[in-house]
């Protein structure tokens, strides 16, 4: 079924989605970034020793602390030509976010797919063992790799590990991102066209609804796979109530390699297969393997790139010598404060939009598709130990955003 009828009207839909997604996660692009957020801004002020405002000296006593400890009044100058300034650019904004240790190894692997690292180790005292997982998220650092090979062509002088090449990486992180949720959102109104019928102006706001999700503006300006995760998520949702196995299967082994969350992928095909109305009530053997050959490529993926022959999880702990990670959250979660924390985080994923839930039973695939939501929930409160509960959950958008349209509709035709 077709969704545009000219190209004319697919035009206009492409400048309001590629409008709001640079004013929302690319705001960068028309002013420094620095115009509404400078690392240390206060800090770095001229502090009341050094001639700096003195009653702003008086009642903040970090203020200026910065400039206490490198600027070299001797001299007139940063020490070390330091000054947080550096981490405003754009290919160093990464530097300022609670996940820039991600974005680092991310970088990394980026920097070992286009051969600028040789060899990465975690054999080093102290090694953060818990980013070793990162060694399996192959897929979008090979990309990034080849295509700085390929930048190379034109600049064959000094191809080696340094800032130059550190920037460019990111530069192509951010390019592919923008492309990969501009990507997901054309393909969003097809979804929402196609599978539940929309009509055009529910299917054109349930894809602006994406573009704002906190996960795609949190995640969008750095280098993450946040932005492919979420294309991959719609895709596997696609393909899934469309039964197109062979799609399906491509799709789930591209998942597996970019995200561990994507183990829900066997999930999603067993639940939502209809095989009640078929008459039967067991599942046949070909439904069966379906399911399950998104778990085998997550653990031919781990034996592959552990060379060790173990199923490791976050923090290295090896599942085929029964070791388990901790699960912290738990006991958080027996304490009222520790609760209402994780039910806020729990919230801000979608906000507003889960009200969508009191009308999800007005379609079966979303019904049925909902215990995806359940077992990732559980998963990534086990994983995450509930910090990351957005950038998990939040890829269960084909569910929450058809819900909510359902919402709105049977709450006011009128609406539209």
């Amino acid at each position: 079924m077709s969704y545009f009828e000219s190209i004319k009207e697919f035009i206009f839909v492409t400048i309001i989605f590629v409008s709001i997604i640079l004013t929302t996660s690319f705001h960068y692009v028309t002013s420094p970034p620095n115009v509404t957020f400078e690392p240390g801004a206060f800090h770095v002020n001229t502090s009341t020793d050094g001639g700096g405002d003195p009653l702003i000296g008086k009642y903040f006593k970090d203020f200026g602390l910065i400039y206490e400890k490198f600027f070299d009044k001797e001299k007139g100058k940063w020490t070390n030509n330091f000054h947080p300034r550096i981490m405003t650019g754009w290919n160093d904004m990464w530097k300022n976010t609670g996940m820039a240790t991600d974005s680092a190894y991310y970088i990394i692997y980026a920097g070992k797919f286009a051969g600028l690292i040789n060899e990465i180790t975690y054999d080093h005292e102290n090694a953060n063992l818990a980013m070793r997982v990162h060694r399996y998220r192959v897929f979008l650092p090979f990309v990034v790799g080849n295509i700085i090979k390929l930048s190379k062509l034109n600049d064959k002088r000094n191809y080696e590990w340094n800032e130059k090449y550190i920037s460019r990486i990111v530069y192509v992180y951010l390019g592919l991102n923008f492309f990969f949720i501009y990507l997901t959102s054309i393909i969003f109104l097809f979804f929402l066209k196609n599978v539940f019928t929309f009509n055009k102006y529910y299917c054109v706001l349930g894809s602006l609804l994406f573009i704002t999700l906190p996960i795609v503006t949190r995640s969008s300006g750095f280098p993450q796979v946040e932005p492919i995760a979420l294309l991959i998520s719609l895709l596997l949702f696609y393909f899934t109530f469309e039964r197109k196995v062979f799609l399906f299967l491509i799709t789930a082994f591209i998942a597996v390699m970019t995200r561990d969350l994507f183990i829900y992928a066997s999930v999603l095909w067993f639940v939502t297969y209809n095989y009640i109305k078929k008459g039967r009530i067991f599942l046949s053997f070909f439904d069966i393997l379906i399911s399950i050959i998104p778990i085998i490529f997550f653990i031919i993926l781990r034996f592959y790139f552990s060379e060790s022959f173990q199923l490791e999880t976050r923090g290295s702990y090896d599942l085929l010598k029964g070791e388990l990670p901790p699960f912290p959250l738990l006991d958080s979660l027996m304490t009222i404060g520790g609760l209402f924390d994780f039910l806020i985080k729990y919230f801000f994923v979608f906000t507003f939009l889960w009200l969508g839930i009191f009308k999800i039973n007005k379609n079966e695939l979303l019904m049925r598709s909902s215990l995806v939501l359940v077992f990732l929930t559980l998963i990534s409160m086990y994983i995450a130990r509930g910090s990351g509960i957005e950038r998990h959950v939040g890829l269960m958008y084909p569910i929450i955003i058809p819900a909510f349209l359902y919402f709105i509709h049977f709450k006011s035709n009128k609406i539209f």
